[in-house]
């Protein structure tokens, strides 16, 4: 029996606004920093594993830009701490380069079926410590995945389901890549767009193109043009 996956998102009602901040708490009070802050106080909340099963890769792919990081916090939250709080500008690309950078090591193993390169990148990440994060030479450092495990009732059987709750979004969009890349996924490139899209076995066609029916259309419609 599989476990239970969930991750509680609080996405402030509003979206975030980037702003500058003088005096952040983890920096030197003369250097200047852009950051995510939230519009409201009132947040819509949802289960990230209900809602998509692919949410890393849109994090994976998400543009290194200000536009990119408020598009997807709009969407999904902040990756660490409360709602109100969206992280550093810093902070976002660092975790997104990560992420981009273990699926591409992820894509060459499907491709290769040597999975020892993304298996050691990972070690690296879970050796990482508390005390490395705390110190500022070891910045940027690889985060670990911090989960909490609980035990549910199951609403179908009324038996107690062992239930893995990541710390946060970032920690929770880990957990769905490790999980992809533990089960019976691949990896597709749109034809059209060329971004990233899941292929899992036995559901939909191995050969799919296209990431969307809007790429479909898309290419539809330049074929078209072209004759």
């Amino acid at each position: 029996m599989t476990a239970l996956l969930e991750f509680e998102c609080q996405v402030p009602v509003g979206g975030y606004e980037v702003i500058t901040d003088e005096q952040p708490v983890i920096h030197p009070k003369d250097e200047i920093f852009r950051l995510l802050r939230a519009r409201s106080k009132r947040t819509r909340r949802f289960d990230l594993f209900k809602v998509s099963s692919s949410a890393f890769l849109e994090f994976a792919q998400t543009p290194l830009t200000e536009d990119g990081f408020k598009d997807f916090a709009d969407r999904y939250g902040p990756l660490d701490g409360p709602p109100a709080y969206g992280g550093l500008i810093v902070e976002w690309s660092i975790h997104i380069r990560e992420m981009h950078r273990t699926v591409e090591l992820w894509k060459m193993s499907n491709m290769t079926g040597d999975f020892s390169k993304v298996i050691r990148d990972f070690s690296k990440r879970i050796r990482t410590t508390v005390h490395d994060l705390a110190d500022p030479h070891n910045y940027p450092a690889r985060p670990a995945v911090p989960v909490g495990l609980f035990l549910k009732k199951d609403p179908l059987s009324a038996s107690a389901r062992l239930c893995i709750r990541p710390h946060s979004l970032v920690h929770a969009l880990w957990v769905q890549l490790l999980m992809a890349i533990d089960g019976n996924v691949n990896l597709g490139a749109c034809v059209q767009c060329r971004k990233w899209f899941t292929l899992e076995a036995g559901r939909g066609r191995s050969d799919k193109e296209y990431c969307s029916n809007a790429c479909r259309m898309r290419a539809y419609r330049k074929r078209k043009v072209n004759g």
